[in-house]
């Protein structure tokens, strides 16, 4: 049996749009809106659903439609929300789609709530005529981790999600990863199986994206984290360098860094790195091999990265120093990130070090003992640092 339209002398003119959906005009202030009711499933706690679903709005705040009204009624939750202008967007997203920025930082914030969407998908975003990308349909969000029922849109759903487990952040970026073919290594970073491998956060996507040509000056002060003491002070040389403060501009335009109340960035180590390595000149690969033995693996991630290698298809030095710098950050971030540019990567170089790279993930994970057999018989080329990022895993 199909929910009612709930009786209410604020909804004027309803409309039937679809099962448990009604057009309609909120007398208050005559704005079209739409009614939805949402019957909960068996077994599901329906307050702590409508619990889930304000937070989300809340924290989405623009970025999803207005809430006007929303209440749990016995074993439903009714919703009244403005109805926008717009339609799905058209998939594949490119990496220059001027709306990822805004739709990555709402899901990094709904993320940061520990909330998870569980169906992103075309249907369930609108593109608006404003050029805003809205994240709709919030009756499926819930804690990250939560053990409940199976739901999603086929072709988003998470592997680890299909076989029962609970949806986590990362499950969110691998239907993410589904929108993303014009992007091709954020899809493959994203959507990458067994889970080791992947994406666990949209920080680690939003770094795929081309940078604007231009980009508002960042005013206020660039910090670290509170344990991170010395990030003010380098960023304080990055910002008298002639191009530092346009290139931090253009890297927080795609998502770097977290906005602070005095207009300012607080940047993580990687952010940081990221950002200098965009300042450096280009280096041979001596060089960079001489950063990573001062202790410096992730400014030489980012430094090749940005800067790509001197050759195509690369040079195994190139390919060695890259894969051992990641390594010696021993973050599983970086690791992925370095991995999806070598899925795209052909030679025996690329090859040899996706084994060794997945192996290191793997062992990030707890799985050591089936990769530790697998890695000690895996023939190692007859190269230094070949041998040397060989050591670090094992």
């Amino acid at each position: 049996m199909l929910p009612p339209l709930p009786v209410s002398p604020s909804l004027h003119r309803p409309t039937p749009l679809g099962p448990g959906r009604w057009r309609a005009t909120w007398v208050p202030d005559g704005a079209p809106v739409v009614v939805k009711v949402w019957r909960v499933p068996r077994g599901v706690d329906a307050e702590a659903r409508r619990v889930a679903q304000e937070t989300a709005a809340a924290v989405l705040g623009a970025d999803t439609p207005h809430v006007y009204w929303r209440a749990r009624v016995d074993d439903t939750i009714v919703s009244v929300v403005r109805w926008e202008d717009g339609a799905p967007p058209e998939v594949p997203l490119r990496g220059d789609d001027p709306r990822l920025v805004g739709f990555l930082g709402a899901l990094g914030r709904l993320h940061a709530a520990g909330l998870v969407h569980r169906d992103l998908c075309p249907r369930n975003l609108l593109a608006t005529p404003a050029g805003g990308l809205l994240i709709l349909d919030l009756e499926e969000v819930v804690p990250a981790g939560e053990e409940s029922d199976v739901v999603g849109t086929p072709g988003s759903i998470a592997p680890e999600v299909a076989r029962g487990g609970g949806a986590t952040p990362a499950a969110d970026v691998f239907a993410v990863g589904q929108l993303l073919g014009g992007l091709p290594q954020a899809r493959t970073l994203a959507t990458a199986a067994p889970l080791a491998w992947r994406a666990a956060s949209v920080d680690e996507l939003l770094c795929l994206l081309p940078l604007p040509a231009t980009a508002p000056v960042v005013e206020g002060e660039v910090r670290g984290p509170v344990a991170l003491h010395d990030v003010p002070a380098r960023a304080a040389q990055l910002l008298r360098l002639p191009t530092g403060p346009a290139e931090l501009a253009r890297l927080c335009a795609t998502g770097t860094g977290r906005a602070t109340p005095d207009g300012g960035r607080q940047l993580t180590p990687t952010e940081l790195h990221r950002w200098e390595a965009r300042l450096l000149d280009a280096a041979p690969v001596e060089t960079h091999r001489a950063r990573v033995r001062a202790g410096q693996p992730g400014l030489v991630v980012w430094s090749l990265l940005e800067a790509g290698p001197p050759s195509s298809p690369p040079s195994a030095a190139w390919l060695d120093t890259l894969a051992v710098a990641a390594l010696e950050t021993h973050d599983p971030a970086v690791l992925r990130r370095v991995r999806a540019v070598l899925v795209h990567t052909e030679g025996e170089a690329a090859a040899w070090w996706r084994e060794v790279l997945e192996g290191a993930l793997s062992v990030a994970v707890g799985a050591a003992r089936s990769v530790l057999a697998r890695l000690t018989d895996l023939p190692v080329p007859d190269r230094l640092w070949a041998w040397r990022g060989h050591a670090v895993v094992l």
